[in-house]
């Protein structure tokens, strides 16, 4: 359900400051104009598309940059003449801009001086016990619109060149290695069902044990605002309880142009962070959450026992 959602936009920013994807300008930082959409809850049967994408376009819709006219899934690399095909990996450094650009990268220039954007983004986290190690290990990946991807797999950085249009000419996403220790490539798989991902891949996140992290990923729009779905909570509590917002889901807004879409925040070590106000009084609070630079509020109000009781 989306329920009771407070958004932030990017129309009142504070402190000006914005990310540059590209030739767009995107401001993240926090925001002071926030409008309570009041219960965007539908019933059940309304968990269709074509339900989310009205209340996306009802109340996110005037923070997507209509101009924004790049399109991800419209850039093709074929495999068999890449630009960056068969490269040493101080050379994939060179054209990527350095050891110092990574997966968490959002400016690019290209090698004829021309600003880059994002084509696709992966995320993913795997615990698996292996040998009684249940750290969790993450991966990230960032594909550019020149060909080449930086990664994070388990805290090393990987790197290499990806293409789209295999050598029969068929669609696929296949990430190939370009750091000559690594020697492994990565096969994306389309992610199943209707969902924010829309690829799956698995990561090597040990070279020399061969395991490996679940990682997933979406053509990449910029984030201009997050949500917090409560579901059915009342958002109601008594003087002195904790506020419980471990069945909320915190939601990123992305799109461009026309596109407009949402989903899950991967959270895997608290990214989103929130800020709970005190429930020592009665009266009418805010919960504050913050993730990648965005802000918003969900409104909760704390009742005396006794009086909610007479009720």
């Amino acid at each position: 359900m989306l329920k009771n959602t407070i958004r932030y936009g990017i129309a009142g920013l504070i402190g000006a400051a914005a990310i540059i994807i590209g030739s767009v300008s995107v401001g993240v930082l926090k925001v002071n104009n926030a409008r309570a959409t009041g219960d965007t809850s539908a019933s059940s049967s309304d968990d269709s598309k074509e339900k989310e994408l009205a209340f996306l376009r009802e109340n996110f819709g005037d923070l997507i940059d209509k101009d924004y006219g790049f399109d991800p899934e419209a850039v093709k690399f074929s495999e068999d003449d890449h630009p960056y095909k068969g490269l040493k990996e101080a050379q994939y450094n060179t054209a990527l801009g350095g050891t110092n650009v990574t997966y968490s990268t959002k400016t690019r220039t290209g090698e004829d001086g021309s600003d880059l954007h994002i084509c696709y983004y992966f995320e993913g986290s795997t615990a698996e016990g292996w040998q009684g190690d249940y750290s969790l290990k993450k991966a990230f990946l960032t594909l550019w619109e020149d060909g080449l991807y930086v990664g994070s797999s388990n805290g090393a950085r990987i790197i290499g060149y990806w293409f789209n249009q295999a050598s029969d000419g068929s669609d696929c996403l296949m990430l190939m290695d370009g750091a000559d220790k690594n020697k492994t490539n990565m096969v994306c798989n389309r992610h199943k069902g209707e969902s924010f991902y829309q690829w799956d891949v698995d990561v090597l996140a040990s070279y020399n044990q061969g395991r490996m992290i679940k990682a997933s990923g979406f053509a990449y729009y910029p984030a201009v605002a997050m949500y917090i779905d409560t579901g059915d909570d009342e958002l109601k509590y008594n003087v002195g309880d904790t506020i419980d917002a471990s069945n909320w889901v915190a939601k990123q807004v992305r799109g461009g142009g026309e596109k407009i879409f949402a989903g899950g925040i991967f959270d895997a070590s608290n990214e989103v962070k929130y800020t709970f106000p005190s429930t020592a009084e009665a009266g009418e609070k805010e919960v504050t959450a913050k993730w990648n630079g965005l802000e918003t509020t969900v409104k909760v109000t704390i009742v005396e026992a006794q009086a909610e009781a007479a009720e």
